[in-house]
């Protein structure tokens, strides 16, 4: 429920995204065609495969035209990350379109298509990277729900809006600056920041023990990482995006700009979890508390837990 209008909330962030860099497009026409690229795809499920497929998914119920940008892995690759490995990328778009309709009750969206870039797993960082060229490519397959090869339509990019999910990501070893940039070629790009990779670049560990724990890391080469990885954030951000929208205020300062900063958590939260906390509190005992006394014993409960809790903790296996 929150995720439709949490979709709706994107398209006005992205219909203003192009304001102090271009003329400013205030609305996003129905039918106009909307590019989410993002940097993972089921069966590997974490939040930028996740949440990207029912953002997408969910604006198509406003009357766009979505392509769903996936990274594709060669089946050894795949290994790697997916517990099901892949012949072809029709194969696993069928997947993906399976999962809409069986995991999230999204039945047949004909307006919603998914394409492929080639993709690189790197091992050091368990993550997936472009390899080669992403938007710039002129001619791409694109599947329907279906897929098969009546479900395939080839062409170029011409989209209304593009959110790139994870816009630092994408381009860290993909950058193309001049006319190649993507916010020079396309009129709407927004990117939405999931990660605060400057701080995990402070708090990685080099590995060295005793030095690498108390001085090393801490004290040198956390903060230069750090330091480092904000610039280039920063850089390909500016570099890609109109506008940068950020899940929450904990992620670094002026990724697109002081003036081109959104904060919003576009997330949202999938129904099923909502039906699950409205079906636990109907049936819970604690529900109505109308005395002191209960409320007390509810306390003292939670209390005993938690120290049941840490013992478990301290005595478990690692």
């Amino acid at each position: 429920r929150s995720s439709k209008m949490l979709a709706w909330r994107l398209v006005l962030v992205a219909s203003a995204a192009v304001a102090r860099r271009l003329e400013p497009v205030r609305t996003v026409p129905a039918g106009a065609e909307v590019l989410v690229m993002t940097t993972a795809s089921v069966p590997w499920f974490t939040g930028t495969a996740i949440n990207p497929l029912l953002r997408a998914a969910h604006l198509t119920l406003t009357g766009r035209s979505v392509t769903l940008y996936l990274p594709w892995l060669e089946p050894e690759a795949q290994k790697n990350l997916y517990p099901v490995q892949f012949q072809s990328r029709a194969e696993q778009a069928k997947y993906v379109f399976d999962w809409l309709t069986n995991e999230a009750s999204l039945v047949a969206l004909p307006s919603l298509k998914i394409a492929f870039y080639q993709g690189h797993y790197h091992s050091p960082h368990n993550s997936i990277y472009p390899l080669g060229e992403t938007l710039e490519v002129d001619d791409v397959e694109r599947y329907t729900y279906g897929c098969g090869a009546s479900g395939r339509c080839e062409g170029p990019f011409e989209p209304d809006v593009v959110v790139l999910e994870e816009p630092e990501h994408l381009n860290w070893y993909a950058y193309r600056g001049g006319a190649r940039s993507a916010w020079r070629r396309f009129p709407n790009v927004v990117g939405v920041i999931h990660t605060n990779y400057p701080t995990y670049a402070r708090t990685e560990r080099t590995g060295i023990p005793v030095l690498s724990r108390f001085l090393l890391d801490p004290l040198v080469l956390g903060p230069f990482k750090s330091l480092f990885t904000l610039g280039i954030t920063k850089w390909m951000c500016r570099a890609h995006c109109h506008e940068v929208v950020k899940l929450s205020k904990a992620l670094p300062r002026n990724l697109g700009g002081a003036q081109n900063d959104v904060v919003s958590n576009v997330h949202g939260v999938r129904s099923v979890y909502l039906d699950l906390g409205d079906e636990k509190a109907t049936s819970s005992p604690f529900v109505s508390l109308a005395h002191q006394h209960q409320h007390q014993q509810l306390v003292q409960q939670q209390q005993q837990q938690q120290r049941q809790r840490r013992r478990i903790i301290r005595g478990g296996d690692d």
